[in-house]
């Protein structure tokens, strides 16, 4: 058997009646979910994918559950997709056949918070504001934010080696995590939440779990590592005259103030949705913008308003000090992605880029999208100085899109690029992994699959192409 997709199933096909027995026994009646009706809010992640009625929800409450659970489906041959707070855009939480849906939503502990070094260990369910609330104040933070911070977890942000924000200046997850806690697809519980700095005693199991979209373990818990929170936070919206003033803007502010941890791209098509969403007018003009936030003891107000004043092409600010002003300048970053998928009809790209390349990617996509319809529209928005572009193209007709992926996909490769920059493969994005990783490379990680599920129960179908 391939474990990286595990025997065909028919998607109406329930589960075994001893193994449903078996899993109630393992976490107890409320919180194992059969009723499709009741179970739909896990069967569904945000692009709108949906698994089968015949998946099962279960809910264990502690690491033991967990474990309990992991092997009983390895005794019963039933598939285990683990989900966190469902929010990804690429099928990987939702199956594609009936089996276990593993939530983390139970597994919710905050523990030993050391406040000298900048540590703390999360169960994998806490959601990554739970997070930030607990660390209000403390003068430390996770490094890693996100729009979809209310509902997404610590254990999902590790799964997908999740990006967001500030990556530029913290890196991405992988480099928060000190050290986890998960579970194998035997059911055995491995622990390696020490955290400790310099650990040479063979293979970094933790950092392998990063990015590995639940198909090698089920973490638990992990130790993270926190980065220093100054009292002085300046959040600014700057309007440019055109896209590619704002990108070399970006540049600019990264290298020279470095209190700057955050410019994000947003075109004005974006800026004029998300304000007619919300009834209210864009605070700068121009052809796209800029969201910056510095942070700095005390004030690093005047650093980044003398940054702003230099930067070519600049047609309009606003800039900010106080929590509601801020937040309300947030708003145009972190309501895109919701206010662009009620457009519907949606095709999503999460690319990476050279920065050198930026403008020709933008230029190019729109190219492609207006090639398939000419009423479509591409939204541009992403994380610049992380090579990190988001480009959605709503009007593509739904007989299209499969073209379309494959042409932008092609498109963004030749220029040396990849079409997966942080959001990770899933299951709709695996046809593409051919084009961008060797045969050699492929059968490598094909390999560390197998030798760890070699009954290919943990997430089957995500990632490999069939």
């Amino acid at each position: 058997m391939d474990p990286t997709d595990h025997a065909s199933t028919s998607r109406d096909e329930a589960l075994d009646p001893g193994a449903v027995a078996a899993l109630r026994s393992a976490v107890g009646s409320g919180a194992l979910i059969t009723d499709p009706e009741r179970s739909l809010q896990w069967r569904v992640d945000w692009s709108g994918t949906e698994a089968p009625a015949g998946a099962v929800v279960a809910l264990p409450g502690t690491v033991r559950e967990v474990a309990e659970v992991i092997a009983c489906c390895a005794a019963h041959a039933v598939p285990v997709t683990v989900q966190g707070g469902n929010t990804g855009l690429v099928g990987g939480s939702i199956p594609d056949r009936p089996g276990v849906i593993l939530s983390t939503q139970r597994l919710r502990g905050l523990f030993d918070f050391d406040r000298r070094e900048g540590a703390i260990t999360a169960e994998s369910g806490v959601t990554l504001a739970e997070l930030e609330a607990r660390l209000g104040g403390s003068g430390w933070r996770f490094g890693v934010d996100l729009a979809s911070r209310d509902r997404a977890t610590v254990g999902g942000t590790i799964a997908s080696n999740a990006g967001g924000t500030r990556v530029f200046r913290h890196g991405t997850t992988r480099d928060q995590v000190a050290g986890a806690q998960f579970v194998d697809a035997g059911g055995r519980v491995i622990d390696r939440l020490g955290g400790l700095r310099k650990d040479n005693s063979g293979y970094d199991l933790v950092s392998l779990l990063s990015g590995s979209e639940g198909t090698l373990g089920i973490i638990t818990a992990a130790r993270l590592r926190l980065v220093a929170d100054p009292v002085g936070i300046t959040t600014a919206l700057v309007g440019f005259d055109t896209v590619g003033a704002a990108v070399d803007g970006a540049w600019t502010l990264r290298r020279e103030v470095a209190s700057v941890e955050v410019a994000e791209l947003v075109s004005a098509d974006c800026l004029q949705l998300v304000a007619h969403e919300s009834g209210r007018s864009v605070p700068v003009p121009g052809e796209a913008a800029l969201l910056v936030e510095a942070r700095r003891d005390p004030d690093p107000f005047r650093d980044v308003a003398a940054a702003i004043d230099g930067l070519p092409g600049v047609t309009g600010a606003a800039v900010a000090s106080d929590p509601p002003t801020r937040a309300s300048l947030w708003s145009f970053r972190d309501r895109i992605s919701d206010a662009v998928g009620r457009l519907g009809n949606l095709c999503r790209f999460d690319v990476s880029v050279p920065g050198s390349a930026v403008m020709q990617t933008i230029a190019g996509v729109q190219a492609l999208v207006a090639g398939h319809d000419g009423a479509a529209r591409l939204w541009v928005f992403g994380h610049v100085c992380d090579h990190n572009l988001h480009l959605n193209a709503t009007g593509v007709g739904r007989d299209r899109v499969a073209d379309l992926e494959d042409e932008v996909t092609a498109f963004v490769i030749a220029l040396g690029g990849t079409f997966s920059a942080e959001h990770g493969i899933g299951r709709t994005r695996r046809r593409h992994l051919p084009s961008y990783r060797s045969p050699a490379d492929i059968e490598v990680m094909r390999a560390v699959k197998h030798a760890v599920d070699p009954g290919g129960l943990l997430n089957p179908g995500v990632i490999f192409p069939g």
